[in-house]
């Protein structure tokens, strides 16, 4: 099989699914089944406009945060660790034994 390495700044759409896909596949058969889940925590001020926010996933009885930012307004406050709270809290209540 002939083989090519390709580097780039704009995959297809489609590419990246695969990827996932072929992905999760494997990892279903060697250690069973995710369960994934998105877990997302929004702060929102009186406008509803969001100001803070934690954006990841539970699967195999883990906590995985991907994204986790705080309006610069508001930094030092205590919000990142309260957002982190609540994840863990409902990552517990999902059944996840680890962050």
């Amino acid at each position: 099989m002939k083989t090519t390495l390709e580097i780039t700044a704009e995959p297809l759409p489609r590419d990246l699914a695969f990827l996932g896909e072929s992905l999760t596949a494997f990892n279903d058969g060697d250690v069973g089944p995710s369960d994934r889940k998105p877990l997302v925590v929004f702060v929102r001020d009186e406008h509803d406009a969001v100001v803070a926010g934690i954006s990841g996933y539970t699967a195999w009885g883990w906590l995985y945060v991907q994204w986790l930012w705080v309006d610069e307004t508001l930094r030092g406050k205590g919000i990142a660790a309260g957002m982190l709270d609540a994840a863990e809290q409902e990552a517990v209540a999902r059944g996840c034994h680890g962050a």
